[in-house]
């Protein structure tokens, strides 16, 4: 079961557009998903703690983080002005 997605994995993805993260993942590298334009919307599970810089770096406009309140990716979201759902 994957726990961690490593640096840059996603990159540059345009093909990506909606993208449920497992529920035991614990830590996004940084730029992962930096440049998937597509990618519109993205469920952080309330597990994941660690969220590398620029993880979503130039995303789509119309992009939207579910998260946790009061977790990493409320937080990650709100320093870096992302679009966020609370779940």
């Amino acid at each position: 079961m994957v726990e961690r997605l490593c640096d840059r994995v996603f990159e540059g993805c345009t093909s990506l557009k909606k993208v449920t993260l497992p529920q035991r993942l614990t830590a996004i590298g940084s730029l992962v998903f930096a440049g998937c334009r597509n990618l519109t919307l993205i469920s952080v599970p309330g597990n994941v703690t660690i969220i590398g810089e620029g993880a979503f770096q130039d995303v789509g406009a119309k992009f939207i983080m579910q998260c946790a309140a009061g977790s990493a990716a409320e937080n990650y979201a709100r320093k870096n002005r992302l679009s966020y759902q609370l779940e």
